[in-house]
């Protein structure tokens, strides 16, 4: 699965604080892009599921296990709302200024070390800007 960065941040902040706002809408956009192409159980590989009671998970025909819209993707065991997960990519693409992690934890009532991995997280799928006037051949590698 493969969350659009992107696609997220390209919204404006209105858009994306509607679009955002509960945990429900983001479990709902994360459920939409990992089953995007159909359910593969992460245990045993089946492709047969049966609805969960909980409307973000499914539970293997299989072997039972039961899969989490955010189980084995980028938001798997964060220990804060997805509302605040979403807020903070948002906030580290697109704002200009780079923000610190303490005044980033002090902003969503986090935990900095709990914000600084987060932020590692978020830069370590974050495309690299690479800059045109730099760049005098392009490289091959």
């Amino acid at each position: 699965m493969i969350i659009n960065f992107t696609e997220i941040t390209s919204l404006t902040k209105s858009d994306f604080d509607a679009r955002f706002d509960t945990n429900e809408k983001c479990k709902a956009y994360i459920a939409e892009k990992k089953w995007a192409v159909g359910f593969v159980c992460s245990k045993c590989e089946n492709t047969h599921y049966w609805q969960h009671q909980d409307p973000f998970a499914k539970v293997c025909k299989n072997c039972r296990h039961i899969e989490s819209c955010t189980s084995n993707t980028f938001f798997h065991k964060i220990k804060f709302s997805l509302p605040v997960a979403f807020q903070l990519i948002y906030e580290v693409y697109n704002t200009k200024k780079l923000e610190t992690v303490r005044s980033l934890s002090r902003k969503f009532e986090l935990n900095h070390k709990t914000v600084g991995l987060f932020i590692t997280k978020i830069n370590s799928v974050k495309p690299k800007r690479i800059k045109a006037a730099k760049a005098k051949t392009p490289s091959i590698a």
